[in-house]
């Protein structure tokens, strides 16, 4: 059985972890499905209509060479019943992630944290849209170091972002912030675990869809499904316009 995650969204600051309830119950729709436990009716129609939204945003994304292959524009979502389940079905803390998407046979599940459902409905909304990108894609089942993370996570989020004003504000505020306190990086994202690292990540796919126009959508489905395609050539390029951008911005552009 393979078995492979992606896309852990960093929790909120102000997040607190449930008490653990049991009983699953599934829900399915045209969109998707949810199972979680104990949900009221009101929750459960607020859960299942974010997803079906979700669903839209991302089949109207304009991602389509990096789609999956037979994707049906579905989103399938767990609600871990506690901490303990959400780290045993992601190998990831609880303290570390909002949602992850797993691989699990080549087909794509996003798991949310309970620890985020009292961090309201923007930030669900956001959460699920970056987890359906990686649904997507199935960038959770491409294999370890075939993918470039930044260009990974820079979509999932700039697709968020382009979906949700007070996302696209807050990992701006993120990027300036962060100019103000490091010097000026000369590299693309590496490091992908802070909601600072994903804006930054946002802001370089942002570039290659700024300046490669139609053809953007055929290099992010090489650098997240086939990075070994991806040209030094390309890579450069991609990173200049990254690092002026943030001159750009840096300098009160």
């Amino acid at each position: 059985m393979a078995f492979a995650l992606v896309g852990c969204q960093p929790t909120p600051p102000t997040a607190t972890i449930p008490e653990p309830v049991e009983g699953p119950e599934s829900t399915s729709t045209e969109f998707g499905s949810l199972t979680a436990s104990r949900l009221s009716e009101t929750d459960r129609a607020a859960w299942t209509q974010r997803i079906e939204q979700a669903a839209r945003t991302v089949r109207a994304a304009e991602i389509t060479a990096a789609v999956r292959p037979g994707w049906q524009g579905k989103l399938d979502v767990v609600i871990a019943t506690d901490a303990a389940e959400f780290a045993s079905r992601t190998a990831t803390p609880a303290d570390a992630a909002s949602a992850a998407t797993t691989c699990t046979d080549g087909a794509s599940e996003i798991v949310v944290n309970p620890v985020v459902l009292v961090a309201g409905d923007p930030w669900l909304r956001s959460t699920l849209v970056h987890e359906g990108v990686h649904v997507a894609t199935a960038s959770a089942c491409v294999p370890s170091g075939k993918s470039l993370g930044w260009a990974t996570e820079g979509l999932a989020e700039s697709v968020a972002a382009g979906a949700d004003p007070s996302t696209a504000s807050r990992n701006h505020k993120l990027v300036i912030d962060y100019l103000a306190s490091h010097a000026l990086p000369d590299k693309l994202p590496s490091e992908l675990n802070t909601l600072t690292d994903y804006a930054l990540a946002q802001l370089a796919v942002d570039q290659v869809i700024k300046h490669r126009g139609r053809q953007a959508d055929d290099f992010l489905a090489r650098a997240i499904h086939q990075a070994a395609k991806v040209t030094e050539a390309e890579h450069e390029q991609v990173r200049s316009w990254y690092v002026a951008e943030l001159r750009r911005l840096r300098d009160g552009g």
